[in-house]
């Protein structure tokens, strides 16, 4: 099976003996132990969110500076509709699928919520301070209204 992670086709090959790892051009998921496509989809899932957590992570810092926000939290999981939220609290939830999306969109949903720690709703100076952090918002917007039911459906 072929499934894009960040933007590039990877052939996914179940292995008994090698670690879970993505490299050029696989992903390669270590199935030892495993008995069901369930147990399966659940480990490919941790595994798929600790490489999501760990990309996303010195982007958060980094716009977490650019625009003095020093408390957020970052939560990972599966949502069916939304690509990631910021709740009053400044907790930053993104959704796993955006693990199969192209780095420029990861980045704008993570710059996207991030805005909302300064700005809550999407006000003018919301979308003025997205611009400013991200002057090619528009193109993930885009690419995520003609790609993003498929890519939401690679999870359930």
């Amino acid at each position: 099976e072929i499934i894009p992670i960040f933007g590039t086709d990877k052939k996914m090959i179940h292995s008994l003996s090698q670690p879970s790892l993505i490299n050029e051009k696989n992903f390669i998921l270590n199935i030892k132990g495993l008995k069901t496509e369930k147990g399966r989809i659940l480990r490919a899932n941790k595994f798929l969110r600790g490489e999501l957590e760990k990309r996303a992570i010195p982007i958060l810092q980094k716009y977490a500076l650019r625009i003095k926000t020093k408390d957020y939290q970052l939560r990972i999981k599966t949502m069916r509709s939304l690509w990631g939220s910021c709740s009053p609290k400044n907790v930053i939830t993104l959704n796993l699928a955006l693990i199969f999306c192209p780095d420029f969109v990861f980045r704008y949903v993570i710059i996207h919520e991030m805005s909302h720690t300064v700005e809550r709703n999407h006000s003018n100076r919301f979308w003025n301070l997205l611009e400013s952090l991200d002057p090619d918002y528009e193109l993930a917007e885009k690419w995520i209204k003609s790609n993003g039911k498929k890519i939401l459906c690679y999870l359930f």
